[in-house]
């Protein structure tokens, strides 16, 4: 017996993960990212609990869409990466990699979703 899942897990096919990688993983590497950097602020000094914080949050998010990245469907994947490139850029004031890895996951954005209607061929064998 399989569990049943929300609608939005559920939402179209399974993506491929080799398709999406492009997006994931600058996804991955910022969570990390934030996590170091939120326990980095926590321990820096008292105040450092307002900033370390939303990092952890962010972190979370980011590790949650990571995991089931494959499992959304195309368009709620695009939707996530977006609010999390925009939330990733605006914690780039105290993370310098969340900076990066939104710019490259939000112009990497573009390119997968034409991979994803068959616009473009993917990298790597088939």
């Amino acid at each position: 017996m399989t569990p049943d899942l929300p609608p939005s897990e559920t939402a179209g096919p399974v993506l491929d993960p080799r398709v999406i990688r492009p997006v994931t993983i600058p996804i991955l590497v910022s969570s990390l990212a934030n996590l170091i950097a939120g326990y980095l602020w926590f321990l820096a000094s008292c105040l450092g609990i307002f900033v370390s914080a939303p990092l952890l949050v962010l972190a979370a998010f980011e590790l949650w869409t990571f995991t089931r990245a494959s499992r959304l469907g195309a368009e709620e994947l695009r939707r996530r990466v977006t609010l999390l490139g925009l939330l990733e850029l605006v914690a780039g004031v105290f993370n310098l990699v969340s900076l990066v890895c939104a710019t490259v996951a939000l112009l990497s954005l573009d390119k997968v979703e034409r991979r994803l209607r068959g616009l473009e061929p993917s990298d790597g064998p088939t």
